[in-house]
């Protein structure tokens, strides 16, 4: 039999006389007295659901899955993370203005958490300064949007936005050679009330848009206060690095300014769609395809943490040794992993038989795994060690 999609089942009953409502009662194996119509109605919603949450390109949309920080507030170096997925950037003159911290006391009605920004203290961003939010999809995830052909499919932006400061903001997509923008603007019109922002954006059907595992497959940015130099006509494609559009909201230039983002959704079509949350367990393991830790759920990545979930291997000599870690899942890449010593201030192995130290060694690292030595071992020693993977594009 030819498949049959979920809207084409559910337009049918809902046009379904009496006679051959009974009769889809039976075949649906439904009680006697059932509702055909508004069966179809739950099937469409279920339906409308799924696609919603298998749609979306944006990972940690709804900000739940924090490994890196657990919680903790954050002014973020230059390329840092505020949050699994989240990143951070920002000129010289701009870095240690802005703060980041996952949060639930101002999260959205009926959501768990949003991405607290705050201007801790205020700067004007020069000609050339930049301050942003933002995650890079990766090419394989976004490759059937089929940007750069003129098969390039329209897109869907949604978000939730909370702000002390109201007026435009903007929000940009851009090709990983930053050489193709689309600045969209939004507008804030109530000071610290939610606000549902969904934007359409036109496929772009030029430049060149990577569609490989691994690679930048474009830029979401949140533009948080840029100078003239990444500014450019909003709503439309442009040649170019830009991130703002004049006139925007500098979030960074207003002391104590405060912007909640959550429940960010990118997917193709032309159509708005409500957020729909994957399973927990789903998205942290499309977080670990780039960020991964030893540590305990809660236990964000430090020296002297404690030795809950620490790798543990028993030195069955007085001699190096060690062995292979493999990761909980595949990495997008080979990603770049630090060790910390789960019961002193450094680096290394913990020999917690004896109370001493051995000195670490990372050896070949890929996808799927990392290996590491200890040197020095004591005969039958338990060493410990924990360790972070960081494989953000």
């Amino acid at each position: 039999a030819a498949a049959v999609s979920f809207g084409t089942f559910c337009q049918t009953a809902n046009n379904l006389s009496d006679v051959t409502a009974a009769t889809a009662r039976s075949n649906l194996g439904l009680a006697i007295g059932t509702n055909v119509q508004a069966y179809s109605g739950v099937l469409n919603t279920l339906a409308t659901s799924a696609q919603a949450s298998l749609d979306n390109r944006i990972i940690n949309g709804d900000f739940l899955i924090d490994q890196i920080r657990e919680g903790a507030s954050v002014t973020p170096a230059a390329n840092g993370y505020a949050i699994d997925m989240w990143a951070t950037t920002a000129a010289a003159a701009l870095l240690s203005k802005l703060t980041f911290q996952q949060q639930s006391a101002t999260a959205p009605p009926n959501f768990k958490n949003a991405l607290y920004v705050l201007a801790a203290s205020a700067a004007t961003p020069g000609t050339s300064d930049y301050s942003l939010l933002y995650q890079t999809p990766e090419g394989i995830q976004v490759a059937d949007l089929q940007f750069g052909t003129a098969n390039a499919l329209n897109i869907m932006l949604s978000f939730q936005v909370y702000a002390s400061v109201t007026g435009t903001y903007c929000v940009s997509l851009r090709n990983s050679a930053v050489n193709r923008s689309y600045v969209a603007t939004f507008s804030v019109g109530s000071a610290n009330t939610w606000t549902q922002v969904t934007l359409s954006i036109p496929g772009d059907t030029s430049g060149t848009w990577l569609t490989a595992a691994g690679a930048i497959g474009m830029y979401l940015a949140f533009d948080l206060g840029c100078g003239s130099t990444f500014q450019a006509a909003a709503n439309t494609w442009s040649a170019g690095n830009f991130l703002s559009a004049s006139g925007a909201v500098q979030l960074v230039a207003n002391a104590a300014a405060k912007l909640y983002i959550a429940n960010v959704r990118l997917y193709p079509g032309s159509v708005a769609m409500p957020y729909a949350p994957r399973a927990f367990g789903t998205e942290m393991s499309l977080c670990q395809r780039f960020f991964e830790k030893s540590f305990a759920p809660g236990t964000a990545p430090a020296q002297s943490a404690g030795t809950a979930d620490a790798v543990s291997v028993v030195s069955q000599a007085a001699a190096t040794f060690g062995g292979g870690v493999s990761f909980k899942v595949q990495k997008a890449k080979a990603p770049s992993v630090t060790t910390y010593n789960p019961s002193a201030a450094n680096a290394n192995w913990r020999d917690a038989t004896n109370g001493a130290d051995r000195t670490a060694t990372v050896g070949t690292i890929g996808q799927n795994g990392f290996q590491i030595t200890g040197a020095s071992g004591a005969a039958g020693a338990n060493n410990l060690i924990h360790y972070f993977a960081n494989g953000g594009l």
